[in-house]
């Protein structure tokens, strides 16, 4: 009659730990992609959320306006029918709205509210009556590209915004540009 195992040999424990070390180290590094990939998706739909308001809130705000003007590239400035103005400012992947009434003699804005686009985005404003063009540029973020892949455009977009309904019924057979009245 044979007798029977009680134990393990030693070797084989040492294989079975090894064994269990490398699937524990695999799905300790899958989880911490998984990790990074939600942060940076996240990160990206958070941005798009907020390019998303920014547009919008530059379209209403150019329907309340009778002009607009853009002292620098990162700048507009709109001024309403009631003499109130309305700043973009575009620094660093944040945009900030300004709104300074015409009623005060400081220059200290009344309300202000940022939207982050992102550090790889940049944003520019031109103004052609009775349009105003934000321009998007995406640049990479890929953190394994060289330093001259880095200035790569990744995406370019346009938004056209129509200044207020008066400016609008004056220059009717314009189209193709921002959103209809």
């Amino acid at each position: 009659m044979s007798k029977r195992r009680r134990g393990s040999m030693l070797i084989e424990q040492v294989a079975l730990m090894g064994i269990g070390s490398t699937v524990f180290l695999i799905a300790m590094g899958l989880l911490h992609q998984t990790l990074h990939y939600k942060k940076t998706s996240q990160s990206r739909t958070d941005h798009t959320l907020a390019t998303g308001r920014l547009v919008a809130q530059l379209r209403r705000d150019a329907m309340q306006c009778t002009e607009a003007s853009c002292p620098t590239k990162e700048e507009v400035l709109l001024r309403t029918t009631n003499g109130t103005k309305i700043r973009f400012l575009a620094m660093n992947g944040i945009i900030t709205r300004e709104w300074i009434s015409s009623s005060s003699s400081d220059i200290k804005p009344l309300s202000r509210e940022s939207f982050t686009i992102g550090p790889y985005c940049a944003l520019s404003f031109t103004t052609d009556a009775p349009f105003i063009v934000a321009h998007f540029e995406e640049r990479s973020s890929y953190p394994m590209r060289s330093s001259i892949d880095k200035n790569e455009s990744t995406g370019e977009w346009s938004v056209v915004a129509r200044l207020g309904s008066s400016v609008i019924k004056e220059n009717e057979n314009v189209s193709g540009a921002g959103d209809k009245p």
